[in-house]
C-alpha cells in the first residue's frame, strides 16, 4: 500500500491530480475470452478512500481485477496498492512461435500532474520522458507500434469499443488478526508498519 508522490516523496509529498493503472496482460486463456485464467499471478488493485492526512484507516475500498486493456483512474491523493496473488508464480505459457508469456500481472502506471519537474536521467525512475526513437527499449516500441500502423487497417478494427465497468466495492479494508473490522476508534498504526515508502 502506498501514496503516489513525485520522486518517491523526496523533499516533501506532492501527489498527482489523477493516478491510473493500465493492465497490459490478460486474465484469459481461451480465444473466446470466457474462461478466466486462475493461474495468472498477481492480485487485484485496491484503491481506498484514505488520504495521507487522515488520522484513521480507510473506511472503504475498491478492487479492480487484472484484465487486458482495462484502465483504472482515481484521485492521486488516495492510498492504493496491489493485493498479493495466491501461491507461487506459475510456469510461463509457451506460445506457438516459441516465445513465452510470463503470466505475471503486468501494468503501466501513469500519473497526471499540475506541475512536475521532468528528469532527464536514462535510468528507470519517476518523472522521465517517454523513451521514443531508435534507441528506445523494446517495451516502449511495443506500446507505440499500433499508433504507427494504419489506423484503418482491418487488424485495428477488431478491438471492441471501450465500455465503463464498476470496481468491486468492499466495506472493510482493514481488520484485526481475529477477523473483526478495524474501526476509527482503534487509531492509526505507525506508518512504516502498514505502508510503503516515505
Amino acid at each position: 500500500m502506498h501514496f503516489d508522490s513525485d520522486d518517491e516523496g523526496k523533499n516533501g509529498i506532492r501527489n498527482p491530480i489523477i493516478s491510473t493503472i493500465l493492465y497490459l496482460d490478460s486474465d484469459y486463456t481461451s480465444k473466446n475470452k470466457k474462461k478466466c485464467d486462475k493461474t495468472m499471478s498477481g492480485g487485484p488493485s485496491l484503491v481506498t478512500d484514505q488520504l495521507m492526512r487522515d488520522t484513521y484507516l480507510a473506511q472503504k475500498g475498491y478492487l479492480s481485477f487484472p484484465k487486458e486493456k482495462r484502465l483504472v483512474a482515481f484521485s492521486g491523493k488516495v492510498l492504493h496498492g496491489v493485493i498479493p496473488g495466491k501461491g507461487v508464480s506459475p510456469v510461463p505459457l509457451l506460445r506457438k512461435n516459441g516465445s513465452q508469456n510470463s503470466r505475471r500481472r503486468v501494468t503501466l502506471m501513469l500519473a497526471f500532474w499540475r506541475k512536475i519537474k521532468v528528469r532527464d536521467e536514462i535510468a528507470p525512475g519517476s518523472a522521465r520522458s517517454f523513451p521514443i526513437g531508435d534507441g528506445s527499449p523494446a517495451w516502449a516500441k511495443q506500446l507505440v507500434e499500433p499508433i504507427l500502423n494504419d489506423p484503418t487497417s482491418k487488424d485495428n478494427m477488431t478491438d471492441p469499443l471501450p465500455f465503463e465497468s464498476c470496481p468491486l466495492e468492499i466495506e472493510c479494508v482493514y481488520e484485526t488478526l481475529d477477523g473483526k473490522p478495524w474501526t476509527k476508534k482503534m487509531g492509526m498504526p505507525e506508518y512504516d508498519q502498514v505502508y510503503q515508502g516515505f
